[in-house]
């Protein structure tokens, strides 16, 4: 049995992280059982190196090492892995199946830097969503999410991540716009039909651009202007993808 580790929330399905959804994405997509195994924010640190897990290249700004989820843990083969696209080559590696590929034809390599380069599009939207990100978390989480990122950032205070007024906050949310209309532009390559970038079947690159996208349902709500805006943009491209990606949504 797989074991995922996520960060739980305060809402009815607790996931919510965009990085773990990448993950979760990947074991539903798959068909792999699995559970889930909740861990506080402070907590991930003990948790990592309990399963033996650290990324090198993961620092903090005073230079310690940093540990994030998700992470998982196979049984199966006494393996334990983190980073979300490492873990999707190993699934794909370990389990697979033609029509069930992450990467499908060996794309690794080409869906990597679209991943790379669709974060760095909706860069803006960071501002915007890492402080009220914060009051959706437990108590023990929210405490150790606010101070750290006040530490990161170099902030006096989390809330002053926010745009200062009513103005800017529009120009910084046209700018989230803009970047995922730069995606809709390679969404719209797809010749295939279907809602996905390589046609009517998902694989990473999706579901990397799903996990932002359930990460902004999550935070801001489904009644929310926010997400009827998004499901709006493009035509209406997102919300025929989320319709897409509904099948994999599950938490177990």
């Amino acid at each position: 049995m797989i074991t995922l580790y996520d960060i739980p929330s305060r809402l009815a399905q607790k996931a919510w992280s965009p990085n773990v959804w990448k993950t979760r994405y990947c074991l539903n997509f798959k068909q792999l059982p699995y559970r889930t195994e909740w861990v506080e924010y402070p907590d991930i640190e003990l948790k990592s190196k309990e399963l033996g897990v650290r990324r090198p290249s993961l620092r903090r700004p005073n230079g310690a090492q940093a540990y994030t989820l998700p992470v998982i843990r196979d049984s199966n083969t006494g393996t334990s892995v983190a980073d979300s696209f490492k873990i999707a080559e190993y699934l794909d590696r370990t389990y697979p199946n033609p029509r069930k590929m992450i990467f499908p034809h060996n794309t690794a390599g080409i869906q990597a830097p679209f991943a790379r380069s669709f974060a760095a599009n909706m860069r803006p939207i960071m501002n915007l969503i890492i402080p009220p990100e914060c009051d959706m978390l437990n108590p023990r989480s929210a405490e150790w999410f606010s101070r750290t990122r006040v530490e990161i950032f170099g902030l006096a205070k989390l809330e002053d991540m926010l745009p200062k007024s009513a103005a800017d906050y529009k120009r910084e949310w046209a700018k989230v716009q803009d970047g995922l209309s730069k995606s809709a532009k390679w969404f719209a390559k797809n010749e295939r039909g279907g809602p996905f970038i390589m046609g009517p079947e998902p694989c990473w690159a999706d579901f990397v651009v799903g996990g932002y996208l359930m990460w902004m349902r999550c935070v801001w709500g489904e009644e929310s202007e926010h997400w009827r805006d998004v499901l709006s943009w493009d035509d209406g491209r997102w919300a025929k993808f989320v319709v897409g990606l509904k099948k994999y949504e599950n938490v177990v």
